[in-house]
């Protein structure tokens, strides 16, 4: 068994958030399979229902929270790296 066996899909993603993933078939002429198996892959940015202008904060891989109300809320995480300017 894998991590992403013990999400439901409609905890890991919302309309509006920003997802990184990875292309692993082209399907047919309107649709791709996109994968979010690896641990960067996921939700990189999202926003907090209650606060509409506040980014959400990545708690573990499958939890983030909302840095003004504590609202916590189930996604599938993106370990992003960080980029050294």
């Amino acid at each position: 068994t894998g991590k992403g066996e013990d999400l439901l899909m409609e905890n890991c993603f919302r309309p509006t958030d920003w997802v990184l993933g990875r292309i692993i078939s082209l399907g047919d002429a309107r649709r791709y399979m996109i994968s979010t198996a690896e641990t960067e892959l996921g939700v990189v940015r999202a926003m907090s229902s209650p606060h509409p202008e506040q980014q959400m904060k990545p708690l573990t891989w499958k939890e983030m929270e909302c840095p003004i109300s504590g609202k916590k809320r189930i996604q599938k995480s993106g370990k992003t790296k960080q980029i050294n300017k």
